[in-house]
């Protein structure tokens, strides 16, 4: 009986629960020039003891694409997630935000991307 409210109250559905730690969920660029691709990566690791299950990034924007290097993460392994933006229809200060979900108990996990566009200069004749 023991085994089975163990089992029951570490489960989501049918996938067991398991821990992750990123290294940063927030990351701040440099300024770019307008038309710059932008890329920022966000190192996490699977420190519990199931296999963690990506479940999908979701980007706030269409202008953001995204890679993730696997959907399933073993435990104590790594994974990445690298948003990818291209800057070229956007000036000023622009804060992206991308929700993973994952099988753990916090169930969403905001990624943020800051990046301030500079107006590209016009070359003179």
């Amino acid at each position: 009986i023991f085994f089975l409210l163990v089992f029951k109250a570490n489960a989501v559905g049918d996938k067991l629960q398991t821990d992750i730690v990123f290294e940063n969920k927030v990351i701040i660029l440099d300024s770019v020039i307008q038309g710059t691709l932008v890329k920022a990566v966000y190192h996490f690791k699977n420190i519990g003891r199931n296999n963690l299950i990506v479940e999908y990034v979701n980007p706030d924007c269409i202008c953001t694409g995204y890679s993730l290097s696997d959907s399933i993460i073993a435990p104590d392994e790594s994974g990445m997630v690298e948003l990818k933006f291209d800057t070229k229809k956007d000036l000023g200060m622009k804060k992206l935000v991308a929700v993973m979900k994952a099988n753990t108990d916090c169930k969403f996990y905001k990624l943020i991307l800051k990046v301030n566009i500079l107006e590209k200069k016009m070359k003179r004749r």
